[in-house]
């Protein structure tokens, strides 16, 4: 194959996903994210590099990650394991002398051919459900070279999709929409300095991106995840059905739900959540923003 040297940095692959996408999808997980929502779902994914991740519950406090690791970042302080991570290269010795599988690497460079040859053992629920890809993340846009290899050679055989924040340099998203059947868009608020405090960048290029997208592109989605207290109040969904209205090719805005299921990920990057007091949004809120969007005559639905 053409791009079988291709490598990108891959942290997870989900199989019989229907939520992302027409029909029964596998999802592929590229690692690195321009944004670092305070809410993320999938905080393993934010970094461009391999995460070492720490499943506390499986440690005995046995001491042997201690002594293999050649950087001296592991220690055992107060009856706890605390990893420096500063300091550790991911170098994977701690993983192989760990007894209990307390510890893993996150983040697998696969050439195109591995993804391929993964992807090709459920064709045929792809082709009875007229089902695909779907490349996410972290984001697509930051790996756009291998991105786009991979979309040239699954659009080949499958309905290929994509889910970026949009965050990118338009020439590398263009190049990725090329080879993509459907876009989804996240849009997480309309105000640019706040949307700044919530996600670490301003919104200017994600929603003039959005736009070129929707002057190009004939299938898109546009998502706003729904964080209580954050993005959620009126105005905000107002202003962003205004602003699709505007735009080509856009009928639906799809809301995704807040829920805490990634604490625990945090927990193994060793990093502090801070969003522990936020609920999930209320099904009576939900049903109102949802209400809000259609009110401009888009379609919206929420997502399981």
């Amino acid at each position: 194959m053409r791009y079988h040297n291709s490598k990108g940095l891959v942290f997870r692959i989900e199989k019989y996903m229907i939520s992302d996408g027409s029909g029964i999808r596998t999802n592929i997980f590229l690692k690195g994210c321009p944004l670092k929502c305070k809410w993320c779902f999938n905080p393993e994914g934010i970094s461009e590099k391999p995460d070492l991740l720490f499943f506390k519950k499986k440690c005995n406090l046995c001491g042997e990650c201690r002594n293999d690791c050649k950087k001296n970042a592991i220690h055992i302080e107060g009856g706890q394991l605390r990893i420096i991570r500063e300091i550790c290269d991911v170098c994977g010795e701690c993983i192989s002398a760990c007894p209990t599988g307390a510890l893993k690497i996150c983040g697998e460079l696969m050439t195109i051919d591995e993804i391929m040859d993964e992807i090709r053992k459920d064709e045929i629920f792809y082709r009875r459900s007229n089902g695909g890809i779907t490349l996410t993340g972290g984001d697509p846009c930051k790996q756009p070279r291998f991105a786009k290899d991979l979309l040239v050679e699954c659009k080949k055989e499958f309905h290929t999709a994509i889910e970026t924040s949009g965050f990118a340099p338009w020439s590398c998203l263009k190049e990725i929409l090329e080879y993509s059947d459907h876009v989804f868009f996240d849009v997480k608020h309309m105000d640019s300095k706040r949307h700044q405090e919530l996600t670490g960048v301003r919104n200017e290029v994600i929603l003039h991106n959005l736009k070129k997208t929707s002057e190009i592109h004939p299938s898109i989605t546009v998502r706003i995840p729904l964080i209580p207290g954050y993005n959620d109040e009126p105005e905000n969904i107002r202003k962003t059905a205004e602003f699709v209205c505007e735009l080509k090719n856009i009928y639906k805005i799809e809301i995704l739900p807040y829920i805490n299921f990634g604490i625990s990920k945090y927990e193994m990057l060793g990093v502090t959540y801070k969003l522990l007091d936020v609920k999930p949004p209320s099904s009576v809120l939900i049903r109102e923003r949802v209400n809000i969007i259609r009110s401009y005559g888009l379609d919206s639905n929420v997502m399981d």
